[in-house]
């Protein structure tokens, strides 16, 4: 990944409430698979326990493969921003391959800017009839409501400048 020449320049909006989804998810299914063991264990091991396992043996291994995929899906989306506000415009880096697959909108296109609470629009003319709709679901609350300042904050400087 290339180097940021001047990161204070720059405000990156990470996959923080994605990421906190995989990880509830990751616990709650690591907590079924240590009580699947645990019931398993006390079933083959006690003297008062049950004849036979009250479940078939492959539950066992039912919880284990999501938790890994959850736990690498909650890593991915903490690394990797979502957006990148940059003196250049705005970098949007898809869930899939970020790296190679972003968009940049450069801040000379964009004419106007709507954000309401769900969605971000970049539209390219006055008439609105172009630009980029981005879903915000994967913001947290707090991260929406700066992100609002700061779309708002850009968007007062350069009407000041113009």
């Amino acid at each position: 990944m290339p180097k940021v020449l001047e990161p204070s320049k720059e405000l990156r909006f990470a996959r923080t409430m994605q990421a906190v989804i995989f990880a509830v998810l990751a616990a709650v299914l690591l907590a079924m698979g240590v009580t699947l063991l645990l019931i398993t264990y006390t079933v083959h091991n006690s003297q008062w326990g049950l004849a036979e396992l009250p479940f078939p043996l492959w539950f066992l291994a039912l919880p284990w493969l999501p938790i890994g995929l959850c736990v690498w899906m909650s890593i991915h989306c903490m690394r990797h921003p979502f957006l990148i506000f940059s003196p250049i415009g705005i970098e949007i880096f898809p869930l899939w391959r970020p790296i190679k697959n972003f968009n940049l909108v450069e801040w000379g296109r964009v004419a106007d800017v709507e954000v309401n609470d769900h969605t971000l629009t970049l539209h390219y003319n006055k008439e609105q009839t172009g630009g980029v709709v981005l879903a915000l679901a994967p913001l947290s609350k707090k991260s929406r409501i700066l992100l609002k300042q700061a779309v708002m904050g850009v968007m007062d400087q350069r009407n000041k400048t113009l």
